[in-house]
């Protein structure tokens, strides 16, 4: 009596099957990071198209009132204002106090500079030693002519070299803040700015770069 012969089954864990099963799941594994790469880009650009060409930027002189050097401008925390374009070397300060501390006007033997919105400087108080400022240099407005130019701002810091002479809280802390009004012009490279700080008038000239 023949017996009845069974077909033959084809299992799906043959080396073939599995071979054929690991490509399809890599070509799938490879479709999702295409895909996930391709929306993380477009996610990307359109960020950078909700916040503008102004972000991340490093406008030159001459920028728009809209932008700052390296961001966003007209902070309500900084006066609504923009980091200074007025890049310079400044060379001599003449100063004017308001009270008898010193009269007449002294020549403060200063060095500094103004980059890229901040400055830093040292100078000759009017009681005889030197004086060292740091902090930023901010603009509300700036505008050019040919050759001459000007801005409109102020300056916000702090600086150390200061005594009693100069009033209860020079005796009391060693370094003092302090914010002055800056009316700055420029005539070809030749630079000049007139301040008010505390109790002081102060008129600079410096050399723009």
């Amino acid at each position: 009596m023949d017996l009845p012969v069974r077909p033959e089954v084809i299992h799906p864990t043959s080396y073939e099957d599995r071979s054929l099963a690991t490509r399809m799941t890599r070509s799938s594994v490879r479709g999702s990071c295409v895909a996930s790469r391709s929306r993380a880009a477009t996610l990307t650009l359109a960020v950078i198209a909700l916040l503008g060409p102004g972000t991340g930027a490093h406008p030159v002189h001459g920028q728009s009132a809209d932008t700052d050097r390296g961001g966003p401008a007209r902070s309500p925390a900084l006066l609504w204002s923009r980091a200074s374009t007025a890049d310079r070397l400044i060379l001599a300060q003449w100063s004017w106090h308001v009270s008898e501390t010193r009269p007449g006007i002294s020549n403060d033997r200063i060095v500094g500079l103004v980059y890229y919105g901040y400055f830093a400087g040292t100078f000759r108080t009017s009681h005889g030693g030197r004086a060292y400022a740091v902090g930023i240099e901010r603009e509300w407005a700036s505008g050019e002519a040919g050759p001459v130019g000007f801005v409109l701002g102020y300056r916000a810091g702090a600086f150390y070299g200061y005594d009693e002479q100069l009033g209860w809280l020079a005796a009391a802390v060693p370094v003092l803040p302090f914010v002055s009004p800056l009316v700055y012009w420029h005539v070809g490279p030749l630079t000049a700015e007139l301040t008010h700080t505390w109790v002081v008038f102060s008129l600079t000239a410096g050399v723009r770069f």
